[in-house]
């Protein structure tokens, strides 16, 4: 058999230039993709990591927090309820300290109109003594009350102490000072006139006198001359009542004797009350 030499030359030829076309056209193209696509796999493989990484550090950095917010959660709960315990707390000292002041306003207002009545009992039980002793008098001496009052005290006054005196004269040479007599009937120009006398005879001196007329006085003559007060009147016998008209009432106080009777009353220096 006879090799035609130019055909497979030919042939050859022609196999180089079909390997040289798929080689440059085919098996290249083919070869880049494939490292192309490589290359994004291993990309892609690689952000998948990072996002795995990244989604472990998150769920690992969630978790941190979720213990910290349970922690700080539980930790607010047990303030919550101390701090409502110690409001609670609060609140019943707020309603305890209401309900005490007003326990004692109520106390108070009580012994307040007990002493108003108290008050207002020895007050009438003083206007009706000295009605009837003022027709006590008239009938069984057959003197004024009013001269039985001015008699009394200026017995008592002739009867007074040197310190007594001492303190009335000092307290006269006050200028501007004047004496005070409260009576609880309007005095006749004559008892005036007679006390006025019996007043400068004990503090031998010329004693300004202005007379007023005092219910408070009760059944009595008070003198009031700088603070000092002089007197004598059935106010000290009615105390001993009124002390136990308030134990009657309820005040829970225990009656006290009655003063001896015709007592005087001398009081320490205290502000003239005006009228």
């Amino acid at each position: 058999m006879l090799i035609d030499w130019f055909t497979v030359c030919a042939q050859g030829i022609n196999f180089l230039i079909l390997v040289w076309l798929l080689k440059r056209f085919l098996y290249k193209p083919i070869l880049a993709a494939i490292a192309d696509r490589e290359k994004r796999v291993a990309t892609e493989v690689a952000d998948a990591d990072a996002n795995n990484a990244r989604a472990k550090a998150d769920r690992d950095d969630l978790a941190v927090k979720e213990a910290a917010f349970d922690a700080g959660a539980a930790s607010r709960l047990a303030r919550a309820v101390v701090d409502a315990g110690a409001e609670k707390e609060r609140q019943l000292q707020v309603a305890r300290a209401a309900a005490e002041r007003w326990r004692q306003d109520d106390a108070s207002a009580l012994r307040g109109e007990m002493e108003r009545l108290g008050q207002e009992v020895a007050l009438r039980a003083g206007q009706e003594v000295g009605r009837i002793s003022r027709q006590a008098l008239h009938e069984l001496a057959n003197a004024d009350l009013e001269q039985a009052m001015v008699g009394e005290f200026l017995r008592r006054l002739s009867a007074l102490g040197p310190d007594v005196r001492n303190a009335l004269s000092a307290a006269l040479r006050v200028p501007g000072s004047a004496a005070l007599i409260r009576s609880s009937l309007e005095l006749p120009g004559p008892a005036r006139a007679g006390l006025q006398d019996g007043l400068n005879r004990a503090l031998s001196a010329a004693v300004p006198v202005n007379f007023q007329v005092d219910a408070a006085v009760i059944c009595g003559i008070e003198l009031d001359l700088g603070g000092q007060r002089v007197g004598w009147s059935v106010a000290e016998y009615l105390r001993g009542l009124d002390r136990d008209t308030a134990a009657l009432i309820g005040a829970g106080t225990t009656p006290a004797p009655a003063p001896p009777r015709g007592a005087a009353l001398v009081a320490a220096p205290e502000p003239v009350p005006s009228h």
